[in-house]
């Protein structure tokens, strides 16, 4: 199973950080789902859950109270609030 390094940021803390195999997030149009080696994305992210599978298969979520930014590049998604 191909992986990407995930990492959701606020201006106080890390709130996730670790490799993951896939995320969907609430994009300004709609949800948007990123995988090992999507195309490089800069988009902004509206308020909602993000959703995303751990390497052993486990479903986590975490909700952003707040609008936010989505970077992906080079197998590295990283969300800053």
């Amino acid at each position: 199973m191909k992986s990407f390094s995930f990492e959701v940021l606020t201006a106080e803390k890390t709130e996730f950080s670790g490799e993951i195999s896939s995320l969907v997030v609430r994009a300004s149009d709609g949800e948007l789902g990123v995988l090992s080696d999507h195309a490089p994305i800069i988009t902004p992210l509206k308020a909602g859950d993000i959703r995303f599978k751990l390497l052993d298969g486990k479903d986590e979520r975490l909700s952003l109270a707040e609008d936010g930014l989505l970077i992906f590049n080079k197998n590295r998604a990283t969300i800053l609030l």
